[in-house]
């Protein structure tokens, strides 16, 4: 897990491309319930609540937080092969960006992230967050793979934590082991 801090305020909604006012998006609500969502604080809530039309969100902060265990670890060495689409390492202060954009295709947000390291260049991860599966949150990182996602909240933050990874192939899906 990556922790990154926010050093900016949200910004009011604005208008998009077409003029039209960012519209409310309810669905990480929805994925909390009234209570978890209640528990975050406002500027949180502000950024899950927004609905990515034609304009990207960007957050700038740095690094607080990181776990991996082994098998994390040699999970997100493998994923090189395809892009390392995984951290492949833990760096508390190193800087970290996000963009959020929509996913129109989909439904869902595409997710891009920048996370400095302490030696060497930055590590970029592009990822697709879609309302869909079995916990109703499901990261897509390419090549068929994927991670089911449950979100909860405290008062200081949303977490995305991992309930499971699959590869899924047209209509066959596989549930890694844990």
């Amino acid at each position: 897990m990556i922790r990154a801090t926010r050093h900016e305020m949200p910004r009011p909604p604005r208008r998009t491309l077409s003029g039209d006012v960012a519209m409310l998006d309810h669905r990480f609500r929805h994925l909390l319930g009234a209570d978890g969502w209640a528990l975050l604080p406002a500027a949180v809530r502000a950024r899950f609540a927004r609905r990515l039309g034609d304009e990207a969100a960007t957050y700038s902060g740095v690094i607080t937080d990181c776990r991996v265990n082994f098998a994390g670890w040699i999970l997100a060495q493998a994923a090189r092969l395809i892009g390392a689409p995984l951290p492949l390492g833990c760096d508390p202060g190193a800087p970290a960006v996000v963009a959020v954009t929509a996913d129109t295709a989909g439904g869902g947000q595409h997710w891009t992230r920048i996370y400095g390291r302490t030696r060497g260049f930055p590590q970029v991860i592009r990822s697709t967050k879609r309302f869909a599966g079995v916990t109703g949150l499901e990261e897509y990182l390419g090549f068929g793979i994927g991670i089911a996602l449950t979100v909860r909240a405290d008062t200081q933050a949303l977490h995305f934590d991992a309930d499971h990874y699959f590869v899924a192939y047209r209509t066959a899906r596989w549930r890694l082991p844990r």
